[in-house]
């Protein structure tokens, strides 16, 4: 049996003492530039903001109309202090959360706002603000609603009254349907 003899390790060499490393001195934190914040214009193709006012809703839209309940849910939104992007999300989701048969996307807040420019105010931040309240005239809608029922009764007199037919012309002259009246031709010699 042999024993095995170990092999001694060389001694460590000692560390020759390195300098120390200057310590870096931390940076100051730079400041993150505040982005100055400004009022923005919204501009959108189809908005016709010289448009008269309809007096039944205070706004450049007509009751019941998509764009009058997605300018609703925009008012609602900005008094309830949502960002911009949020009311867009309210809108996009309009018909799933509501099951109405309208269907709102998040175009019309630009096309409402640019709509209405002296009622609002949107900032580079996201926010916005009412400048002024929509204020809808009892007045008027009370007229308008008269003369939407005139027309409604002149309509219904006209409907019930029938043109007299004419005489000579019957329903049981005219050939069968397929079939049409043949022009007799004339035979030369």
């Amino acid at each position: 049996m042999s024993k095995k003899v170990k092999k001694e390790k060389p001694a460590l060499k000692e560390k020759a003492d390195k300098p120390a490393k200057p310590v870096k001195e931390k940076k100051a934190k730079k400041e993150k530039k505040v982005k100055e914040i400004t009022v923005k214009v919204v501009k959108h193709s189809k908005a016709k903001p010289d448009k008269e006012i309809h007096p039944v809703t205070g706004s450049r839209f007509k009751p019941a109309t998509s764009t009058q309940i997605a300018l609703e849910l925009i008012i609602a939104g900005v008094e309830a202090g949502k960002k911009e992007s949020d009311i867009r999300k309210e809108l996009s989701d309009y018909r799933r959360t509501n099951g109405k048969d309208r269907d709102l996307d998040a175009g019309y807040l630009p096309f409402v706002i640019a709509s209405h420019p002296e009622y609002f105010e949107c900032k580079t931040d996201g926010t916005i603000t009412l400048v002024k309240k929509f204020t809808p005239d009892p007045e008027a809608a009370a007229k308008l609603e008269a003369a939407r029922k005139e027309r409604l009764a002149k309509k219904a007199e006209r409907k019930g009254k029938t043109k007299p037919k004419k005489p000579g012309k019957d329903k049981a002259e005219k050939p069968p349907k397929g079939e049409k009246k043949r022009k007799p031709v004339l035979k030369k010699d």
